[in-house]
Order: structure tokens, then C-alpha cells, then sequence
């Protein structure tokens, strides 16, 4: 009887060591899904440049830098487009210099030919969606005379104080 009892317990012994091999593996991907779902809520925008151009409106004026983008939300919460800047990587001779200018809606009033409608900001983005529209900023003329132009980086800021960057590769140039 005492052999009987002895197989009896080791046979509910694996039984309960597979069950709990089953649930440790359920667990793990019960987690790895918790952690998904977590991601998911964080903030994430997304800046997609489509283009670019340069304006000239005359000589000695400012520059005004106009681009069209597309802002993502990927997150399952929604966001808001706090601010947008422009930062124009410069040098003079080997003294390299950055500049940063706000996006400015009220410049749309000093252009034409323009077929869309500036980003009023701050702007809120529902979760898993999108917006377009133009980013507008001025530069004086004097502050990029006889410098070099490395790069031109867009950046937005969201509600949550994260920065999303796209380096502008190609500017088209146009007098007013």
C-alpha cells in the first residue's frame, strides 16, 4: 500500500510541476502583452517632412522657411504639438553657430501661392492619427550673411515635453 502512495504522490507531483511550468509560461506572455499595452500609451508623434522651400522678399529681408509636414500620433492616448522650431546649423569659418526660430503662424499673411493651411499651435492629435499643414519661420537675412549652412532641423514638441526631429535635406528657393 505504502508503493501505491508513494506513485500516487510523485504522479501529482509532475502533475502540479507541469501546471506550474503552464502557468509560468502563461504569466510571461501575459506580461510581454501588460508591456505592449503600456507602450502603446506612450507618447509617441511621429514628423514627416513632404517639403520645403525657401522665401525671399527682397533684398536684406528675412528669409522665411516654409514646410509642409505630417505629425503622427502612434500612441493609444492623444497628444498635443506643444511648439515647432526651426534650428539652422551655421558657421563662419571654422566657428560653427546654431540658430533657433519659433514656428509663426502670422507670416502666412506675407505670402502667396500657398495651397495650405498653417499649424496653429498648441494642437491637439487624437490617439493613432494625423495632421498636416505648413510650419512657417522667419530668419534675418543678417544673421546668415557670410555663413555657411550645414543643416536645417524641424523640431516639434509634444504636451509631454518630448522632442521629435527631421533634418530638411532639399529647399527649394523662391523669390516672393
Amino acid at each position: 500500500m505504502e508503493k501505491w502512495i508513494a506513485i500516487v504522490s510523485a504522479i501529482a507531483a509532475w502533475i502540479a510541476a507541469l501546471e506550474a511550468f503552464r502557468s509560468s509560461r502563461m504569466s510571461r506572455k501575459a506580461y510581454a502583452l501588460a508591456l505592449q499595452q503600456e507602450a502603446r500609451l506612450q507618447p509617441s508623434l511621429s514628423l514627416h517632412l513632404v517639403e520645403g522651400e525657401v522665401r525671399r522678399l527682397g533684398v536684406g529681408a528675412p528669409r522665411i522657411y516654409v514646410f509642409r509636414v505630417v505629425v503622427s500620433n502612434g500612441s493609444d492616448a492623444s497628444n498635443s504639438i506643444r511648439e515647432a522650431n526651426l534650428l539652422v546649423e551655421h558657421g563662419r569659418g571654422h566657428v560653427p553657430s546654431n540658430l533657433i526660430a519659433p514656428h509663426r503662424v502670422e507670416l502666412m499673411e506675407r505670402l502667396t501661392g500657398l495651397d495650405y493651411e498653417p499649424l496653429n499651435l498648441p494642437r491637439e492629435i487624437a490617439a493613432r492619427s494625423s495632421l498636416g499643414g505648413l510650419v512657417l519661420f522667419e530668419v534675418p537675412a543678417d544673421l546668415l550673411r557670410g555663413s555657411q549652412v550645414e543643416a536645417y532641423t524641424l523640431q516639434i514638441v509634444d504636451t509631454y515635453g518630448h522632442r521629435t526631429s527631421v533634418e530638411a535635406l532639399f529647399l527649394q528657393e523662391r523669390a516672393q
